[in-house]
């Protein structure tokens, strides 16, 4: 095993060791027993902290002076000071949630009816010792100091009920884990805390329910991780054994994990079928990503395998058996689609997650992991598609690559269309069905259970002689009202407004009796309550009582019983999350109307709806009467609901930006996560070092990105500016114009009962109806004394104090109006304060109001543009990062070229470099092409000196090789002469030996005369057109009988070129000849030629190789040259002759040590022919 390998495997071995000893972790992170005991004493040293900081507070409100306002500005949100004075109430800072705040050791005579009084001010029975009280939906660590006649009261919030995170409610500074609860001291069970050594209040371990029953986090880490480490044991060896049985596992793994999510169930949000369920087999929606990672994990193993199945299909060349592979991944391809497109639909249909990334304000982790989960299982089909490149390209010889730049592209766009249209279309028809069930909703009139709870109190409420007596007093509606709400109407009070009007003879009256009594519908015979519908269509209810006084006679007292979202749920109970009963919350974003016989009898929102169904809108609607439509910048559905009765629901229409921007959003991402999953780090083939490059191109990139993000972070900044400047302008003009409304109303007041009047109360009522708020008044010095929602100061939801900072900015500050930021539990939202002059300029009350109009929201819009740049800003830095690169690029070039070709050995070789730029780099270039250019020349003419010394030492040698064989021819003949002369004996017989001798010396003299013949045909021989791999595969075949020696060919069909034929043939004829001369003696000699393209354009190279010792480095340099050879019995002409040959074709010959064989390496570079 290679160390790569070796690496693989522990790499692997310790992910999934890692991920086992995590999945035990998140199993038993919850699960253990909780330690209450411990968790108190570490809870009661906080709670000490915490209170040793109040104390510093309560000292300095102690200690600073009395007469000046108490300003805390560092206070933390969970304290409350009170200061007090001779028991008056002089500086606040935060508010306990009470209706009386009076520390008077009195009883309290109650009005008479009135709910809204205490018999006892809480705050009075506070003492010096730390006390665990509940004032409201809150739990307080409260005490009281005394120091003189200043008396400071002060609180530390341990529970705010309100607050729907942490999931028990306690205070975060106090760190408390949701599995425990706090209690007060006289709950039976518990371990009490102890802070300075006083028990103050119990704390419970929850054993009934808990959030989450594993670690979450930790739990889908171990999966994740335990997947990634299969595949990496899978690289070690891959093989289709070990990926069954990688498969194997990963599918019992996930199997398992599926079946206890199964046993999960609530205990876990993700296996929790509240969050989604779609049949037992998506019961949930970490079924559905388990689905999803095992789908994923499974076409990944057998990527990892790819070569192996591709060497397998190779063994044997059979075609039918290419075109059913391709078919069944083609088969899996589709069915990974279908699989994607039901389980998004499913997921769209079958849950509240929302997949429009375009609503940023709905959006939240699920969404994110939705995604995820289904990118990932995308990703498979570019990997699928990639496992078929070699078959298909066998089969249609096409070639694609989706790890290429255009591949991941391609698939980038595809993923991003389809998420994008995908989320919008089924997020539509979701929002087609959910307006459906609005629509229905909203045409239910009346409330059923409120007329059975009206019907059931109206006898009692007709003989009480208690409202009789009270009917007769002036002002007294009040009190009705009280004993109304507390007596009869208690549970009605909770869910509706109760008010009470007592009749005179005025105008307003006479209107009242016509719209309510008159003209309603009495819910029975002999019923006291009619139902009428208001003048925004709203259903409401009144009652007409008549009582008898044998001393002062009969009175008469109106009950009127309406919804608590009159004011269309703007305001305070609008931040509590309460709506009327029976109707249905539809966001604020959405406009409705009610049209019966196409007139509009009930409306809300910001939309103009017209009075009459006007043609043209009848016309979009169609014949059916349902759909939606697209008028006037709005989305608009329409709901048939009954015969001549519709309910239009509408909303801004989506901007097809927005649209566009999800789809690049998407596309930026699944690019991104293909470009990471195919990342293979790049080998300089070169081996040369670009730090200079890359410094240039990293000053660049980072430039740019500071660049974008300075622009986009401008950008936010600009709009949120924007945003906060129109929303403060919007405030500004509803708290002025509330105050003039209001200022008109009370000119006439002068003191606390004429705020409590019923004409006060009258034109409180007015203007929250107009401006479609809620509006309370708040005495000059701070106290609650009317409000159009008494409830949430009956229900103590909210102190009876104004906030201390509008206090101070209205009062003592002397301001025209104040903007204070509020919060209410988990909601913050901003209060508007403004003082009420009379008529004689003096400030009688304080009047606030909540902003809580969500129809146009700020925030939402900020979060889209924000999403849009950063979405632009992604695809810039993506287009720019490919812009730089190329630009870069391009300018390297030429030094690129400059170092690459003045690195070549072979100085014939140098080349000029082609610059058609005029920069700084112009001079440089042209200097390198003159340097080749004089370089060339030197070259040329030393090739020349050395070719004409080489031909002169040649020519010695020819002579002295002609020379050797005509002196012995000479001595023979002269020898024979003599003897025939002399008339000796025999020399017939030595003629024969002389000349045979003759004849063996003319022949050494005709080849050396042959060899220099072949020079001269190189100039007289005309150019033929060649069939390259025709000629090479027949000179190769001339030399395969051979056994010692294995030949092979690799071919190029219709290779074609143009030369002077027989010489070609010597040139390769003379390759192959050295290359079996090297491997005499050799039993294994293997000789591979070749024909292909050449990386230079116009160009075949025949590349001839062999196995054998190769030419030793100190003679590569002179291996052209003539009368060279490392052969015994070679001229040392055979390669400058090919040489000759190759160069006067226009081609280039070259030698390099083979990298396949080991051996020789000779590369012959001859021009095409040209078509």
């Amino acid at each position: 095993m290679s160390k790569t390998l070796r690496i693989r495997f522990w790499a692997g071995v310790a992910v999934l060791s890692v991920a086992l000893t995590l999945l035990v972790a998140s199993l038993l992170a919850n699960q253990s027993h909780p330690d209450t005991a411990s968790t108190a004493r570490d809870l009661g040293r906080r709670v000490e902290k915490r209170l040793a900081l109040l104390d510093r507070f309560a000292t300095q409100a102690l200690t600073s002076d009395p007469e000046a306002w108490l300003r805390l500005e560092d206070l933390p949100e969970d304290m409350v000071v009170y200061r007090y004075r001779e028991d008056t109430l002089q500086s606040w800072a935060h508010q306990f949630p009470l209706r009386n705040d009076d520390i008077r050791s009195r009883t309290l005579i109650q009005r008479l009816g009135d709910g809204r009084s205490n018999m006892a001010s809480p705050l009075s029975a506070l003492t010096s010792a730390v006390t665990y009280v509940n004032y409201g939906p809150k739990w307080f660590l409260a005490r009281s100091l005394r120091e003189g006649d200043i008396t400071v009261i002060v609180g530390l919030e341990v529970i705010n009920e309100l607050k729907s995170s942490p999931f028990n409610g306690v205070n975060p500074q106090f760190r408390l884990s949701d599995r425990y609860t706090v209690q007060p001291l006289t709950g039976s069970v518990g371990v009490p805390v102890v802070a300075n050594g006083q028990p103050v209040f119990k704390i419970t371990a929850e054993t009934v329910s808990e959030p989450e029953r594993i670690n979450v986090f930790l739990f889908w880490l171990s999966i994740v991780l335990f997947l990634f480490g299969t595949i990496l044991l899978l690289r070690v060896k891959p093989s289709v054994p070990a990926a069954l049985a990688a498969g194997l596992i990963q599918t019992a793994f996930i199997g398992g994990v599926y079946l206890y999510g199964r046993q999960l169930g609530q205990a876990s949000q993700l296996f929790s079928p509240l969050l989604y369920a779609d049949g037992p087999f998506f019961y949930s929606l970490g079924a559905v990503v388990l689905v999803n990672l095992l789908i994923t994990t499974l076409v990944l193993s057998l990527y990892t395998i790819r070569w192996t199945l591709l060497r397998r299909f190779r063994r044997k060349d059979s075609r039918l058996r290419d075109i059913v592979a391709v078919v069944v991944d083609l088969a899996v391809i589709v069915a990974i689609c279908l699989y994607i497109h039901r389980a998004f639909k499913s997921i769209v249909f079958n849950s509240g997650i929302c997949l429009e990334l375009y609503k940023v304000n709905l959006i939240d982790g699920y969404t994110a992991v939705v995604y995820l989960s289904f990118l990932a299982l995308a990703l498979t089909i570019p990997l699928l598609f990639q496992l078929l490149s070699p078959l298909v390209r066998r089969l249609t010889g096409f070639r694609y690559d989706m790890f290429s730049r255009t591949g991941r592209l391609v698939f980038a766009v595809v993923a991003g269309a389809y998420f994008a249209v995908a989320s919008s279309l089924l997020g539509f028809q979701k929002e087609k069905n959910r307006v459906e069930v609005w629509a229905n909703r909203l045409a239910m009139d009346r409330d059923i259970s409120l007329e059975l709870q009206l019907r059931a109190a109206e006898g009692a409420i007709s003989e009480d002689s208690v409202i009789g007596a009270l009917s007769l007093l002036d002002n007294s509606h009040d009190m009705i009202r009280g004993r109304l709400a507390n007596t009869y109407l208690t549970r009605i009070s909770q869910d509706y407004d109760i008010s009470v009007v007592l009749p005179t003879p005025s105008l307003a009256t006479d209107v009242l009796f016509n719209e309510r009594i008159r003209s309603g519908i009495r819910l029975a015979d002999n019923s006291h309550f009619f139902y009428s519908t208001g003048t925004n269509g709203r259903a409401q209810y009144s009652g007409l009582f008549t009582y008898f006084n044998p001393n002062y006679g009969s009175s008469s007292v109106f009950v009127l019983v309406e919804s608590k979202s009159n004011r269309e749920d703007r305001g305070y109970l609008s931040l509590l999350g309460l709506s009327e009963p029976g109707r249905v919350s539809i966001p604020p974003y959405y406009s409705y109307a009610r049209y019966v016989d196409d007139h509009l009898v009930l409306y809300k929102g910001d939309f103009p709806y017209a009075t009459v169904i006007s043609d043209r809108f009848r016309q979009l609607v169609g014949t059916n009467e349902e759909g939606s439509v697209v008028l006037d910048g709005y989305m608009h559905f329409v709901q048939a609901v009954s015969e001549g009765e519709r309910v239009v629901i509408s909303r801004e229409k989506t901007e097809i930006l927005n649209y566009i921007v999800e789809a690049v959003l998407f596309g930026i991402v699944a690019y991104l996560l293909l470009t990471l999953l195919g990342f293979r780090p790049r080998r300089n083939r070169s081996g040369e070092r670009n730090y200079y490059r890359t410094r240039i191109n990293v000053v660049l990139y980072m430039s740019l990105i500071l660049t974008l993000v300075a622009m986009a972070a401008f950008s936010v900044y600009f709009v949120y500016r924007r945003n906060n400047a129109d929303l403060q302008s919007i405030m500004t003009s509803r708290i002025t114009t509330l105050q003039s409304m209001l200022q008109g109303g009370l000119r006439g007041a002068a003191t606390e009962d004429d705020l409590r009047s019923q004409a006060a109360k009258t034109a409180v009522e007015i203007a929250g109806n107009d401006l479609k708020c809620d509006i309370t008044l708040f005495t000059p010095d701070g106290r609650m004394v009317l409000s159009t929602t008494p409830e949430i100061y009956d229900r103590m939801v909210a102190g009876c104090r104004i906030a201390e900072e509008a206090y101070y900015s209205i009062v003592l500050q002397h301001r025209r109006f104040s903007i204070e930021q509020e919060r209410w539990g988990n909601r913050r939202f901003y209060a508007l304060y403004a003082p009420v002059l009379n008529a004689n300029g003096n400030m009688v009350a304080i009047v606030s109001t909540p902003y809580t109009d969500q129809s146009y929201d700020f925030e939402n819009e900020a979060l889209v543009h924000i999403a849009s740049i950063i979405t632009v800003f992604l695809l810039l830095l993506m287009i720019a990062r490919v812009v730089t690169v190329a630009v870069i690029g391009r300018m390297f070039r030429p030094l690129s070229e400059m170092g690459r070709k003045m690195k070549v050995s072979d100085v014939d070789h140098l080349e000029y470099i082609i610059y058609d730029q005029e920069d700084e780099l112009t001079s440089l270039v042209r200097s390198y092409n003159l340097m080749v250019h004089d370089l060339s020349d030197s070259t040329r003419q030393l090739a020349q000196a050395e070719r004409d010394k080489a031909w002169s030492e040649m020519a010695r040698q020819v002579a002295h090789e002609i020379k050797n064989p005509l002196t012995p021819i000479k001595l023979q003949l002269q020898m024979l002469i003599r003897m025939k002369q002399a008339g000796r004996p025999g020399w017939e017989d030595k003629f024969e030996e002389v000349s045979a001798t003759v004849l063996e010396h003319i022949d050494i003299l005709a080849d050396t005369a042959n060899e220099f013949s072949t020079f001269a045909k190189l100039y007289s021989e005309e150019p033929v057109r060649i069939d390259l791999d025709a000629l090479i595969r027949e000179e190769v075949s001339m030399f395969s009988a051979r056994d010692d020696i294995s030949f092979q060919y690799y071919g190029l069909e219709g290779a074609a070129v143009s030369g002077p034929k027989p010489q070609l043939t010597r040139v390769l004829v003379n390759l192959v000849t050295n290359a079996v001369q090297a491997l005499e003696g050799r039993e294994d000699g293997q000789v591979v030629v070749s024909l292909r393209n050449s990386v230079k354009e116009g160009f075949y190279d025949i590349v001839v190789e062999d196995n054998g010792p190769g030419v030793k480095e100190e003679n590569r340099a002179k291996l052209f040259t003539p009368d060279f050879t490392t052969k015994s019995h070679g001229t040392g002409l055979g390669l400058a002759i090919c040489r000759n040959i190759v160069e006067r074709c226009g081609g280039e010959i070259g030698y390099s040590k083979s990298f396949t064989l080991g051996g020789a390496c000779f590369t012959v570079r001859y021009p095409k022919l040209l078509k």
